[in-house]
This record gives structure tokens, sequence and C-alpha cells, in this order.
């Protein structure tokens, strides 16, 4: 009887790593898979043997990996207002707009300026038309106006509120305008600075007005002087006659495209024309910063804190 066992258990054996073995060549069973050797059931009384293992089905079922979901308090975190704020009287746009830096005036002839940025953080756009700066001496210091944000050398010129993109920088003095408007600047804005005096300076770095094709068939001296151009600058009378000559018509001709006008018809629809850069003036309206020391508040339309500035 014990033999019989035996030889049965040798027969089993030698069966189940058959089994195995056909299976890890056919590639049902891989090397690491955990195999059950032995279960047995009853069907009809008797004891059956099942060989099972953790083979994969043909299409195995793709894992699932939800989405992280923040809670209520991740989503949007409660603010922390600065000494004698309380969270009730921060702006919506509390943090998406900073005050850069404040310059009180310390002359008669000196004016006084701050520069305002909006966080590159930020997708949303904000309109800063109507907020107002306070200081230590007083609760108006600086009203912001509205501006031309698209500064079309051919007119009109016409006003709306000023609205802030990702990054965007806000420039205001309390002198007049030199061209009598605010505005934003564009890669064009830099040919103003040989007809106005801006301070500082606009960013003179204009995109090129031709290409080498175009300029091949003038004489040597109209050529040089062409490729010598750089930054915004539109030739003068003297230059002109001295790279064209009086009887170079054409290079002449050429020579007029270098303007405001020509640059803003070439690449008024460049994805990139318009700058991250505002220049708003208040008029020559003095603007009461201490000019020692003093807390600056930006405050929203609704009177309540964007940002302060303290110096």
């Amino acid at each position: 009887m014990e033999k019989g066992i035996g030889f049965l258990v040798f027969l089993f054996i030698t069966a189940f790593l058959i089994y195995v073995f056909t299976q890890i060549s056919g590639g049902g069973i891989k090397w690491g898979d955990k195999i059950s050797l032995l279960s047995f059931t009853k069907i009809g009384g008797s004891p059956r043997l099942i060989i099972s293992s953790n083979i994969p089905k043909s299409q195995p079922q793709p894992q699932t990996n939800p989405s992280f979901q923040p809670t209520a308090t991740q989503e949007k975190q409660v603010p922390i207002p600065p000494n004698g704020f309380t969270v009730s009287q921060l702006s919506p746009y509390y943090g998406m707009v900073k005050i850069n830096s404040v310059r009180p005036q310390y002359s008669w002839t000196d004016p006084s300026e701050f520069t305002l940025s909006s966080n590159y953080a930020n997708t949303n756009l904000v309109d800063i038309t109507g907020w107002r700066l306070a200081s230590n001496k007083g609760a108006y210091a600086a009203i912001i106006p509205q501006g031309v944000a698209d500064y079309n050398p051919t007119g009109p010129f016409l006003d709306g509120d000023i609205i802030l993109e990702s990054g965007n920088t806000v420039y205001v003095s309390s002198i007049k305008s030199p061209i009598s408007k605010n505005f934003r600047l564009n890669k064009c804005t830099g040919y103003l600075n040989e007809q106005y005096s801006f301070n500082p300076s606009i960013q003179s770095n204009c995109p090129s007005l031709y290409n080498r094709n175009e300029i091949s068939q003038f004489n040597g001296k109209c050529q040089s002087f062409i490729l010598s151009q750089y930054g915004c600058h539109t030739p003068t009378p003297d230059e002109i006659n001295l790279a064209a000559g009086y009887q170079d018509s054409a290079c002449r001709a050429f020579l007029d495209r270098f303007n405001f006008n020509s640059c803003y018809s070439a690449h008024r629809g460049d994805s990139d024309f318009f700058l991250r850069e505002w220049r708003i003036w208040l008029g020559g309206v003095s603007i009461p910063f201490d000019p020692q020391h003093d807390r600056i508040l930006l405050l929203d339309t609704k009177g309540l804190l964007v940002d302060q500035y303290i110096y």
C-alpha cells in the first residue's frame, strides 16, 4: 500500500514538473510567477487534483491609477494677512499684483515713481484701472488711470482699462506723458525714443525691416549703411544723403521705411508683438510718498488690500 502511494506521489511530481516546463517553454508561465501546487475538490464523491497558477489573461486588465483629488483645504490656502489687517480686508487679487519699487520725490523738479508687477504664476487677467495707492500721508496717494493697449502710430488712440497678464510690469510716474498717452509697449515703440524723452528710455530692440536679398541690388555704400543699422533708429537726412547720394532714388526710398509706422505695419501680426510692459503717467500730480520712510498700500476698487510696501 505504501509503495502504491509513493508511486502515485512520484507520478504526480513528474506530471507536475512536465506541466510546469511545458508552460514555461510556451510562455504561459514566467519565472517569478506564483504557482499553487495542489488543491483538492470532490466531484462525484472522488477527489480531483487541480493545478493552478497566476497565468495572466491574453488581455491583462489595466491598473487603476486615480488622479489626485485635493481636499478643500489644499485647493485654496487661506492667505496670512499682514499686521493690522484681517483676512476679510484682503482683496481677491492679494498676492497677484505686487508693488516692486517706490521712489519718493526728493525735489520740486524730481518726479515720484513706483512700479507694479503681476505674478508670473497667475494665469488670470487683472484689471487694475481704478486701483489706488495709499501712504501714511494720504489715503489717495495715486489712482491707476486708463491707457492705450494697442498704440497704433496712425491712431485712433483709444483709452481702455489697463489689463495685466502674467508677468506684466507697470511703470508709473507723477509727471506728464511725453506723448500725452499712457500705453503698452510693443516691439516697435523703441522708435519713439528718437522723438520723445522717456525716463527710463523705452526698450530699443526693434525687429528687422528687410532681408538680405532686398538690398543686394543697391550700391555698396547704401548696403553697408543698411547693414550697420541696429536697434530702433530712423536715418537722419544727412545719413541718407551720405548713404544714397542724390542720384540713388531706390536706396533713398528704401531707407524711408526705417520708422515706427513701417515697423508697426510689418510686425503688428506677430504673436510676440506686445511687450509685457506698461508706461503710465499721472499728469503732474505729486504723489505724497515720505522721502524717508513710509508704508504704501495697494488697494483694489473696493478698498481691499492687494499688497503693501514698506521702506
